[in-house]
């Protein structure tokens, strides 16, 4: 494979948290709100209301963030190390 690196393999996800600091991904979508991410967004807020929580994958946090407003506690893991630093820089300006 010589310098490839593939879509979704460690090395692909740090040279994305060293580019952006964290992981992007743009929605074209045409539908409208309730659609599947607020209706799973909304699922997770009721499921993880006032328990502690991991959050595998977390990438830059966004979504950790959102959750720690329900959560008992939560933490985030990631392997990408640019991920969790940009997490933790956005954790500290709210």
């Amino acid at each position: 494979m010589g310098n490839t690196t593939l879509p979704h393999s460690k090395r692909w996800y740090e040279q994305i948290g060293k580019l952006y600091g964290e992981y992007t991904y743009p929605w074209n979508s045409t539908i409208s709100e309730p659609n599947g991410e607020l209706i799973f967004n909304n699922e997770v807020f009721e499921m993880i209301n006032n328990k502690t929580v991991l959050d595998v994958g977390c990438g830059h946090g966004e979504f950790t963030i959102k959750c720690s407003e329900k959560a008992k506690e939560i933490v985030g893991f990631d392997l990408a190390n640019d991920f969790i630093k940009s997490g933790n820089e956005s954790k500290k300006q709210m």
